[in-house]
């Protein structure tokens, strides 16, 4: 469980159609019921703890960000965290700033469990072994 996630919500609080178009692409598993009232109670699109990898969550994000940009729909993005599973969660909203740096975080973390690895394994990183993980690195954090 976690203790730390980003948010999204839309700044918008009429579901018009243009709205929900665009959500139905983002989310087509749920129904425009659902997402009406996401919008209309001005609850979170998304919550980077739905998924399994915090990595993957926080790219979900940023793709749904740039979704709701070319669709000209203005988003709010949120941290929270709270002190214990069963606490309350916090939060505070971010600019979008914070979760680049949040993503590059998550991508120099996963360069050096890599380089880390390698090194334990062949006590050296070859130039190709090098050119190998930056490359991992690129297709795991575009």
């Amino acid at each position: 469980m976690s203790l730390h996630r980003y948010a999204i919500k839309l700044n918008e609080t009429t579901a018009s159609a243009a709205v929900l178009k665009c959500l139905r692409l983002c989310f087509p598993n749920q129904s425009l019921s659902q997402l009406r009232t996401i919008v209309q109670t001005h609850s979170y699109l998304y919550c980077s703890d739905q998924e399994k990898d915090s990595a993957d969550g926080l790219q979900i994000l940023a793709r749904l960000l740039e979704h709701l940009d070319r669709a000209h729909l203005e988003a709010e993005l949120w941290e929270e965290w709270r002190g214990t599973p069963s606490a309350p969660w916090q939060g505070r909203p971010i600019c979008r700033e914070a979760l680049v740096q949040a993503i590059q975080r998550m991508r120099d973390i996963y360069r050096e469990v890599l380089y880390d690895t390698e090194r334990e394994v062949e006590g050296v990183i070859s130039p190709e072994a090098a050119a190998d993980i930056e490359k991992e690195v690129s297709e795991c954090f575009p």
